[in-house]
């Protein structure tokens, strides 16, 4: 809310009778854009990264395991890939394909625009899945966990309740006010590594947090099946989509035409040309905030009579392409963890692999 009038339910003392509760072992995940968007509540410019001294405060405040949601996000991305190939060759489900990650959307295609409902993409979102395969996980060691989410996003405190696999979730700027009640000096914390077997990522999985970043990771994944020569990595024609972008992105075999929409509002005037038939796509990409994650409402609140909104969007995304330029992994499906969990965790059972990471 741009006025500060609303505000999420703050869960803290939720997770800290969690973190106090011996008798279970709590596990943590969090998503991409925390990462650029946390140290802005220690004092730290706008969209500094800080993934290392974010997981050292997490292993002070007594969590048991650190695991990320990009992981989550690969294994949404090889999903999602795979439906998406499959609907365009074998027409197994309705065009254009929605992305099926972002709560707020989701809820409102569900309220709004139900007729899109077979359009949306089975697959759960990146921390339902990473949730639903870190419960199994444990379950294969007869261990019972907790698991708390670090989000950017308010909607997906809604996620507790869906599944059943997420225990509570914390916005960033929860996060945040737990760090400063346990007198945490996050300034000079070291950096701390993230634990396996979840805690491995692509840079297709870091981008999920800016607008245009899911698009991008499935693109990287689905033009290995629709090439024969050419293998793109980065796809910059689909970043930095501030509202609405149409683009067309063609491969040896198909030429795909694909949308990026960020606020509702852009959502709701292009669900309308679709229906009026006035644009044709194949593979939409919709995040309910403007600028993606990035900008999500859990984040920390920023001063806009200082400062504008494209330019905290600008700043907290650009660290997320910088380090999945620097990553040795671009894209989802080469995860070499993503790959041992299917083998060795799930069997490379179908059955499974549905049940645990699509919603139907």
């Amino acid at each position: 809310c741009p006025t500060n009038a609303l505000s999420e339910k703050n869960d803290i003392n939720r997770v800290l009778r969690m973190l106090n509760d011996k008798t279970k072992e709590v596990v943590v995940q969090v998503a991409p854009s925390v990462r650029v968007a946390l140290a802005e509540e220690f004092g730290f410019p706008i969209g500094t990264f800080t993934e290392g001294k974010m997981v050292t405060a997490l292993r002070r405040l007594g969590f048991d395991h650190i695991f990320d949601v990009n992981t989550g996000a690969d294994f949404t991305i090889v999903e999602e890939s795979k439906e998406l190939i499959n609907r365009l060759t074998k027409g197994t489900g309705p065009l254009p394909m929605f992305t099926s990650c972002c709560p707020g959307w989701y809820k409102y295609m569900e309220m709004f625009e139900p007729e899109f409902r077979h359009n949306i993409s089975t697959c759960k979102s990146p921390n339902e899945m990473l949730g639903a395969l870190v419960k199994y996980y444990f379950q294969q060691q007869n261990k019972e966990v907790r698991i708390v989410s670090i989000m950017p996003c308010t909607a997906k405190k809604h996620e507790v309740v869906k599944y059943g696999d997420i225990d509570a979730i914390l916005t960033t700027r929860e996060l945040a006010q737990l760090i400063k009640y346990k007198n945490i000096d996050y300034k000079s914390l070291p950096d701390g590594k993230l634990d396996q077997p979840f805690g491995l990522y692509s840079g297709a999985g870091l981008i999920f947090g800016a607008t245009g970043g899911v698009m991008e990771a499935a693109l990287r994944t689905a033009s290995q099946h629709l090439n024969k020569t050419q293998k793109p990595v980065d796809i910059e024609i689909v970043r930095d989509s501030i509202g609405r972008k149409e683009v067309e992105i063609k491969t040896d075999t198909k030429t795909l035409k694909v949308a990026i929409i960020n606020g509702l509002n852009n959502a709701r005037l292009f669900l309308k040309d679709l229906k009026e038939g006035k644009t044709q796509v194949d593979f939409v990409e919709i995040m309910a905030c403007p600028g993606g994650c990035v900008n999500g409402g859990g984040q920390p609140l920023i001063d806009y009579s200082k400062i504008q909104l494209s330019e905290v969007i600008k700043k907290r995304a650009k660290p997320l392409y910088l380090n999945d330029k620097k990553s040795q992994v671009r894209a989802s499906h080469e995860n070499e963890q993503v790959k041992k969990v299917y083998k060795e965790l799930l069997g490379e059972n179908d059955e499974l692999i549905h049940r645990l990471l699509h919603n139907k």
